[in-house]
């Protein structure tokens, strides 16, 4: 039992460390929403379109990394996708013609919120894994075997 939980962690570890988030472009966003609605054509019984109108993206406040895509629809409805790999690709869908742009949009306030501290939570996962990776390569000699630990909890 020992020996398989320690070869179940193991492989979890070495999996976080070759793990790196992407960008998603717009036209994987587009992609994505084409073949997500192939399959389910009517999401949570929302009347959307089937097929990509136009792809907006929308950036992280005060930089240029994306943050999310919001596909607007043929047929009416829009798809929001996430615009990197580490946060699950389909956000929301709406029967609304498109994402309303305003702080009295409580949509739009929790896109900006929410999958702000999701890319943060997994950069710092990022982080966590690059320092023990680089400290088992002996390429950051302060990081102690408690080092490690603590980088791990933290």
């Amino acid at each position: 039992m020992k020996f398989t939980s320690a070869v179940l962690f193991l492989f979890a570890t070495l999996m976080a460390l070759h793990c790196h988030a992407v960008p998603v472009t717009q036209e994987q966003a587009g992609k994505a929403v084409r073949t997500f609605l192939s399959r389910n054509p009517a999401p949570m019984d929302a009347k959307v379109g089937l097929q990509p109108r136009h792809v907006r993206t929308f950036n992280r406040e005060g930089q240029k990394t994306p943050l999310f895509h919001v596909v607007a629809l043929e047929g009416g409805g829009f798809v929001v996708t996430s615009a990197d790999t580490q946060v699950w690709p389909i956000i929301a869908i709406s029967e609304g013609e498109d994402l309303i742009e305003s702080e009295e949009n409580h949509l739009w306030i929790l896109l900006n919120k929410d999958l702000e501290q999701r890319m943060e939570g997994g950069e710092a996962w990022e982080r966590k894994a690059s320092a023990l990776q680089q400290s088992k390569q002996g390429g950051s000699p302060a990081l102690s075997a408690t080092g490690r630990a603590s980088a791990l909890r933290s």
